[in-house]
This record gives structure tokens, sequence and C-alpha cells, in this order.
């Protein structure tokens, strides 16, 4: 979907947007898209937690994006002071079977995705 999307020009952009979440709807013909409305609290939520600066907001980082499509982890597991290695966190998601491990190459709290393979499985 988010290739059909991206293939969309411009003036048709807002439609097929609006097409998207009406299929998405999890109680179509009420007032309240559900699904719609955690996503943009999943991304407002991802600005409060992981932006580390203006030109990175939380929504555009690693940590971000996953947050945003799985939510929050049920298990958080943070090396920060590892020896000879980059600080790491990862992120359990035991319902879906899947572990994120992000890591701090350069030390200033921009984490990125180690295992990028896991986020695109089938599930």
């Amino acid at each position: 979907e988010w290739q059909i999307l991206r293939k969309v020009p411009d003036s048709k952009l807002t439609e097929a947007i609006e097409s998207y979440w009406q299929a998405h709807d999890p109680t179509p013909g009420t007032l309240r898209n559900e699904n719609r409305e955690q996503f943009y609290s999943r991304v407002l939520r991802a600005d409060e937690l992981f932006t580390i600066h203006k030109r990175l907001t939380g929504w555009k980082s690693d940590r971000g994006r996953i947050y945003i499509k799985f939510g929050e982890p049920e298990q958080i597991v943070s090396n920060a002071f590892p020896i000879g290695e980059p600080p790491s966190i990862r992120w359990h998601y035991f319902r879906l079977n899947l572990s994120f491990l992000f890591t701090d190459d350069r030390g200033f709290g921009q984490y990125t995705l180690r295992n990028k393979d896991e986020e695109y499985q089938d599930f």
C-alpha cells in the first residue's frame, strides 16, 4: 500500500490518503476511525519520546517508525554502558514474535535499527 501511495500525484494525494483510511476503518459508518486516531496518537508520542533535535523529529527516527507501526514494546532491554560496543536498546513484541535492536553508534542518542528485515516480515 505504501508503494502505491508513493506513486500518487500530489494533486490526488489527499483523496488517496482518505481512501486508505476508509479502507482501514474498523467501524465503517461511524464518525470515528480508531485506526487513524491510533496512528496520529503514536506519531505525537514518537515525537515526544524520540526527538533529538529539530532536524530529526521522533517520527522520522528508526525508533519512532517502529513505535508508530507496532506500538509500545512489551519489554525494553537497555545496555547503556557496554564495554567495547555502542549503547543498545532491544524492544520485544512477544505477541508478534518480533524483537528490534537499536544501537547508538555515535553516542549522541540517535539509535539506528540494526535488524531491518524483522520490520518487514509477514505476521
